[in-house]
């Protein structure tokens, strides 16, 4: 079983996992993301991708392009002429997958800069809530996303010119 997690925006946070087990965590550019929806997605059974619903009652979408729902669009259509499943999620699972993870993946309301990590709580909030692993296992996740903040600016080159190969 491949699945793919994604927390979509202008950086895409990814997290992938073979048989439930962590392989790779990072980031992508919007030009990184599209090369790997091409190249990744027919390889995955599963991709778990956060939602983005729009509040009217904040200020902060005020002149939005909408980048993120696009992206969202193009995960979506990637999942659909490849058929795989989609799982789209709201945003506001992510203090609950901390707490899965023992606080060993932390959430900060707020917080700039965390798409790695917003995809890996994704990643542990599905695979809890479906009993696919166990709350002990989240350590190794915790190790990988330190690491990850380390090697993404080495990732981002070599994606740029080739397609990651994750799996």
């Amino acid at each position: 079983m491949k699945v793919l997690a994604l927390d979509p925006g202008g950086t895409t946070g990814f997290c992938t996992a073979t048989d439930w087990a962590i392989d790779n965590v990072g980031e992508w550019s919007p030009s990184q993301l599209k090369v790997n929806l091409r190249d990744l997605v027919p390889q995955c059974n599963l991709v778990i991708c956060e939602d983005y619903i729009i509040n009217t009652k904040k200020h902060d979408h005020h002149m939005d392009k909408g980048d993120t729902l696009r992206y969202i669009g193009m995960i979506e259509y990637a999942c659909w002429v490849n058929n795989v499943e989609i799982v789209l999620q709201p945003n506001w699972i992510k203090p609950a997958a901390s707490g899965f993870s023992g606080r060993k993946i932390p959430y900060v309301k707020g917080k700039k800069g965390t798409h790695t990590q917003d995809a890996l709580l994704h990643f542990v909030y599905y695979a809890c809530q479906h009993k696919k692993i166990q709350l002990g296992t989240m350590i190794p996740m915790a190790k990988l996303a330190d690491q990850s903040q380390k090697s993404v600016d080495s990732e981002s080159k070599k994606a740029s010119k080739n397609p990651v190969q994750l799996w």
